[in-house]
This record gives C-alpha cells, sequence and structure tokens, in this order.
C-alpha cells in the first residue's frame, strides 16, 4: 500500500510539473495566425494579433493575447475612414475552468479587456455611421 501511494505521488508530481512547463515550451506565437483565422470566423469581422500570446494551465488555464484588434463591419474602410478598426485592446485575458475542460466543456470563468478603445467613426454631419453601429 506504501508503495502505492509513493507511485501515485509521484505520477501527480510528473503531472503537474508538466502542467507548468508545458506552457512555456511551446511556441504560442506560431499558432498567431491560425488563432486570428478562427477567431475572425466565429465573430464575422477580421481579427488581427499583433503581440504575443502566453498561456497557463495551473490554477487555471489561461491565455493572454497582446495588441488585439476586430475589424468593423466593412471589409474595406471607406476613404478617409481610418483603419477600419472597431476595437482595438492592449490586452485580452480569458481564463476557463478546469475540471469542465477535462470533460470536454469550455467555460468561461474570466474575461478580461485590458484598455479597450471602442472607435466609432461620424457621417459627415456628426452623427453615427451606420456601419459601425453593429452588436459585436
Amino acid at each position: 500500500m506504501k508503495r502505492l501511494s509513493v507511485i501515485a505521488g509521484v505520477l501527480g508530481a510528473v503531472v503537474v510539473a508538466a502542467l507548468v512547463v508545458a506552457p512555456a515550451a511551446i511556441d504560442w506565437d506560431g499558432y498567431l495566425g491560425s488563432i486570428a483565422a478562427e477567431l475572425s470566423r466565429a465573430t464575422g469581422r477580421t481579427v488581427v494579433l499583433d503581440g504575443p500570446i502566453e498561456a497557463s494551465f495551473l490554477p487555471s488555464p489561461r491565455i493572454l493575447a497582446n495588441n488585439v484588434r476586430l475589424s468593423g463591419p466593412a471589409a474595406e474602410p471607406a476613404a478617409g475612414a481610418g483603419d477600419g478598426d472597431l476595437l482595438r485592446l492592449r490586452a485580452v485575458e480569458l481564463q476557463v475552468g478546469l475540471l469542465p475542460l477535462l470533460t470536454g466543456h469550455v467555460v468561461v470563468e474570466r474575461l478580461t479587456l485590458v484598455r479597450p478603445v471602442i472607435l466609432v467613426e461620424s457621417d459627415a454631419d456628426g452623427g453615427r455611421s451606420e456601419e459601425h453601429t453593429s452588436e459585436l
């Protein structure tokens, strides 16, 4: 029985060590394009990830994406309309529940938007541009 406890303890320590070391060993920036493409598909807007991505698994899975931009409804900005961004974020932090994730479910525990800037264009009369009033 004592031997079984030692084996279980060693396996538990190996799993915890893997959860701590694995995020640092993965080159998350190599996935920037595919993550941005999936977010763009899910939102229907162009998502650009201009900064590095950080991740950790403990105490709960967390992903931090830096310098995130979300385009406005139009694929191409109108003449003189700026760069077409609707939302700019210094960073986005997403934290999900570990146990639901292990069962195949994603439960968002916390979503933090760091220094969000929402850009709303106005028309020549000073009113809001209709193309930038849709919901996110």
